[in-house]
């Protein structure tokens, strides 16, 4: 039906406020800095979403309301926000439990940068331009850890988190792609797909959660926090 993709975004939204509402020991994310970060991450993402919706992906307008922003459904909209603050949810109390941290040095940035680079020129190359803006993403994610004081991939709690991020990928796109609610253009890919979704999504998912993360703590954010 026309409301499945809003549901189903109302659901995300759900559990993570029902779960903390249930155990009063849980730590709800800070207001202003989950809006900044979702602002500033989902912003882009949707922008870029819109460009290239009828060419990497396509919207099913059975399960959809008919509202647009752009060429991006209103449901779509809603699930980078909706997802953005189920994310939040998670980090901050996996944070608080997992507080050991890992080492990554400057070889592995080197390592990792050039691998990317690599990766970039391949992809434009063979014209799997999906995979392009993920390796992208990649590399800016690899500036950020080497030129900021807060490292978001050092902390053992983000691994945790990257675990279960990598499952609700695999289980909502599951559900977006049997139906179909989304469906994809493989050309634009690198051609190796879990059921029906593209492995790039895997990683863009895991992007997403690390720059929802990376401005939430951001110190620059806490100028603009009203909570102590």
């Amino acid at each position: 039906m026309v409301y499945d993709y809003l549901l189903f975004n109302l659901l995300i939204i759900l559990l993570p406020t029902v779960s903390m509402a249930l155990y009063k020991r849980s730590i709800k994310p800070k207001l202003t800095n989950t809006i900044l970060s979702i602002i500033l991450v989902g912003g882009p993402f949707v922008l870029w979403d819109s460009l290239v919706t009828q060419k990497f992906w396509f919207f099913n307008t059975d399960y959809i309301i008919g509202i647009y922003i752009g060429k991006v459904p209103l449901e779509e909209l809603l699930f980078f926000v909706a997802v953005g603050y189920a994310l939040l949810c998670l980090h901050v109390n996996f944070k608080q439990i997992v507080k050991k941290t890992v080492e990554i040095n400057r070889y592995y940035i080197i390592i990792s940068t050039l691998a990317m680079s690599i990766m970039c020129i391949i992809s434009s190359i063979k014209g799997w331009f999906y995979s392009f803006c993920v390796f992208v993403l990649i590399l800016i994610s690899i500036k950020l850890e080497a030129r900021n004081n807060y490292s978001v991939l050092r902390t053992m709690s983000f691994w945790l988190m990257a675990v279960v991020t990598i499952l609700l990928t695999l289980l909502f796109n599951y559900y977006l792609t049997s139906k179909p609610i989304v469906t994809y253009n493989y050309v634009y890919t690198m051609g190796i797909r879990i059921n029906a979704m593209p492995v790039e999504d895997i990683v863009y998912g895991l992007l997403y959660a690390y720059f929802i993360i990376f401005f939430y703590e951001k110190p620059i954010l806490r100028l603009f926090e009203s909570e102590k």
